[in-house]
């Protein structure tokens, strides 16, 4: 049966998956409103910029190295959207949201495999004959199931820690199927027959799989979890606790054969899905993921990493589990895509390793480590196939940045990025933000909602560990990516001139989400201590509830914050008065709160604004000086005689220039080099061209028209006079008096 017929006949639609689907809707209205209300931002002008230059296979936009990032991918979906939409924000919004139900989806998928030992194990409907040898081959295996013939209707389930002390695998059932022709599965289904389940210790040894089964007397077929139609199961513990279900968690155990399975493995099954709604809501809606989610550019990186760290890790559980081929190809190629994103992908399959490792040794599995290197062999080497191939492009591509950080800036960084940033954020926070347009939003929460967070945080991480059996080594796994995560920004991007709040921004740690939500499924998934008791169902609801509520109130915040975009205003008016058309426009930047001097050159109008213009509407001399204000608006503009060429000696001509050789025009004074924009008066004889540049720059070469005209040129450079020629053939120029300085309107 197919794993989606299995999902619907055993109600996971009416229940968890329903649920989780709605939640997932729910998220994407939430994040939809906020995305509606910002706008185009920094790096989405570069983006769209190149995309309005260059075309869409060209070097020059797939293989640019944008501020130490290689994102080839996120520079391809840039040009198509800017080219169905120059600069309409209704095309960004929806990538974001296709990306983002991508990632919400993904880690549903993470999840489902986390906590279900049979997810994934039985969607074909093929036999699970297929097999792992005894010896751990890989052989013909389809599962972790190891089958043998026997006498009897009965398997042994190991449960206990009569298995722990005897090497025995903690949760794993040995399930017998009748001599009728038994068929091994993650489910174990009885039509007129019987499955008794008694729990025994195993010999050493037997750790080869999930299950061992045996064949006995009656028809029927194995699984984890048991249903029962015409028949019965019965679950007999030897441990303390009863038995456990799939994922080694809840104990449900009877002693008399043909008990009600209505403590039995289904029920305890049921339970155990819905638990995966608190790691997917914590996914959903902490605010970790916002500020990179609401930002066009930071979204292409952060969300397919998202993605391919959900998606990869259940592969490698997958495969582990299961020996399938497909999951090792499925996340290789997720691998590939998300590289091609954002260069912080490369961390992907290490994730992934450590999360099945993590799996095994919570389920009290031995030597787990070689196990999932072994049984993952295949996901592993293609990883590192690709990671090797695309680092030597991205070494080629992208130039590495020195380490500028000292110590104590990194300790700084660190200190900012995890109490003031992640801790608040896991338990909804950090609920107020502060903003200096034009940078991002940072995290600005209070300082005894910091203290109260790490005083939930620090209860939540005593409480797993009293509670749940070998856990701690997930704690462990958790503060590292932690501390990794954020180290390659401190290094790189810290320095005496970084601020300590550019880590509270958050949107460096949007990735924490997915790992930090894998370890809260495994802590779920590991089995439970006898002596403890769980939470009260309601009491979690009420603590999730909270958490979603705090959640919900940083993020009312931040949208209003991040909201606050002067942007919108510019880019809206320019593009009506490009489209007005006009002479061309001399070279200038945008306003500093749209595009910052530190951007320089891709901060230029004939860049930032290329998608809005053909090329023509940008050149290098113009016969009418005009100007873009800082709220978009086009104007005429005047040269400021910060420099200047004198009357001429010539009577009636001032400086008569003709042929191809420049000739020197004096100032009235040096220039520091810079660029500058010099309005040439003169008298032509004929249409043509003219070749300008300062004494020491770069010629510009200028259309002329007959007769008695003006032609203002942009020149860069700088000393004290100005070389001007007429290339054109027959051309005879007379220069009169002009400044020679910056460009300027009245405000």
């Amino acid at each position: 049966m197919s794993r989606m017929g299995d999902i619907a006949r055993t109600g996971w639609v009416r229940g968890p998956l329903g649920v989780a689907i709605g939640l997932i809707v729910v998220q994407l209205a939430v994040r939809g409103w906020v995305a509606g209300r910002g706008f185009f931002y920094w790096d989405d002008l570069i983006l769209a910029g190149r995309a309005g230059r260059f075309p869409l296979f060209s070097t020059n936009l797939l293989l640019y190295g944008h501020d130490g990032h290689f994102m080839p991918a996120a520079f391809g979906v840039a040009w198509v959207i800017t080219r169905l939409g120059p600069y309409v924000w209704t095309g960004p919004v929806i990538s974001m949201l296709v990306l983002q139900l991508l990632a919400s989806m993904s880690v549903l998928r993470m999840l489902f495999v986390l906590t279900s030992s049979g997810y994934g194990s039985g969607d074909d409907g093929k036999s699970a004959g297929q097999h792992v040898d005894a010896d751990g081959s890989r052989g013909k295996r389809t599962s972790d199931v190891r089958e043998s013939s026997g006498r009897s209707g009965d398997a042994s389930a190991v449960i206990g820690s009569g298995a722990d002390r005897l090497g025995g695998v903690p949760g794993e059932v040995a399930e017998s199927a009748g001599a009728h022709g038994g068929r091994a599965s993650n489910e174990c289904e009885s039509s007129g027959g019987s499955a008794d389940l008694a729990g025994t210790a195993v010999p050493r040894g037997r750790q080869t799989g999930d299950v061992d089964e045996s064949a006995g007397a009656h028809g029927g077929r194995a699984s984890n979890g048991c249903e029962s139609s015409g028949g019965s199961a019965d679950l007999a513990g030897v441990a303390r606790a009863g038995d456990v279900d799939d994922s080694g968690n809840v104990a449900a155990s009877t002693n008399a054969r043909g008990g009600s399975a209505g403590a039995d493995s289904g029920s305890s099954g049921q339970r155990i899905r819905w638990v995966v709604l608190i790691p997917l809501v914590f996914y959903l809606f902490c605010p970790l993921t916002l500020p990179a989610f609401a930002w066009w550019s930071a979204a292409l990186n952060a969300l397919p990493l998202q993605i391919a760290l959900a998606w990869v890790v259940a592969d490698a559980v997958l495969l582990v589990r299961t020996g399938r081929v497909r999951y090792a190809v499925s996340g290789c190629v997720v691998l590939v895509g998300a590289l091609l994103f954002f260069e912080k992908s490369v961390i992907v399959p290490f994730v992934a390793f450590v999360a099945a490792v993590l799996i095994r040794y919570v389920d009290g599995r031995g030597r787990a480590i070689r196990t999932v290197a072994r049984r993952g062999a295949e996901l592993w080497i293609g990883s590192a196939v690709v990671v090797m191939c695309w680092g030597a492009i991205y070494l080629t591509v992208v130039h590495v940045s020195a380490v500028r950080s000292t110590p104590a800036g990194v300790r700084a960084l660190l200190h900012h990025a995890i109490s003031r940033g992640v801790v608040p954020a896991l338990v909804g926070g950090p609920w107020g933000w502060e903003r200096w347009v034009p940078s991002t939003p940072w995290a600005v929460p209070p300082a005894w909602a910091v203290a109260v967070a790490w005083v939930v945080v620090g209860a939540v991480v005593v409480y797993s560990l009293r509670t749940r059996r070998r856990v701690w080594p997930v704690w462990v796994a958790v503060v590292v990516y932690v501390l990794a995560a954020q180290l390659p920004v401190a290094l790189v991007r810290g320095g005496p001139n970084t601020t300590d709040e550019l880590t509270q921004s958050l949107r460096y740690l949007a990735d924490l989400a997915v790992p930090l939500t894998a370890a809260g499924a495994v802590l779920l998934r590991a089995r439970r201590r006898a002596d403890r008791r769980e939470l009260r169902p309601p009491l979690v609801v009420g603590l999730v509830a909270a958490f979603v509520v705090s959640s919900m109130w940083s993020t009312i915040t931040f949208s209003r914050s991040w909201s606050v975009n002067p942007t919108r205003v510019y880019l809206t008016t320019v593009k009506s008065e490009l489209a007005a058309g006009g002479p061309p426009l001399l070279e200038q930047e945008v306003p500093w709160n749209v595009l910052n001097p530190l951007a320089y050159p891709l901060n230029r109008i004939s860049v930032a604004l290329s998608p809005l213009a053909p090329p023509s509407m940008f050149a290098h001399a113009t016969p009418r000086l005009r100007m873009i204000t800082d709220d978009g608006r086009i104007v005429d503009a005047a040269v400021w005689w910060n420099r200047g060429v004198r009357k001429g000696p010539v009577r009636g001509c001032g400086y008569p220039i003709s042929g191809a050789q420049p000739i020197p025009i004096p100032l009235d004074g040096p220039m520091i080099d810079n660029a500058w924009t010099a309005q040439i008066n003169y008298l032509a004889s004929a249409d043509g061209r003219i070749s300008v540049a300062l004494e020491h720059g770069e010629t510009i070469v200028a259309p002329v028209r007959a007769g008695l005209h003006t032609v203002y040129v942009r020149v860069i450079g700088g000393g004290g006079l100005l070389r001007i020629g007429t290339p054109t053939p027959g051309l005879h120029l007379c220069l009169g008096a002009g400044p020679v300085g910056v460009a300027s309107y009245s405000r």
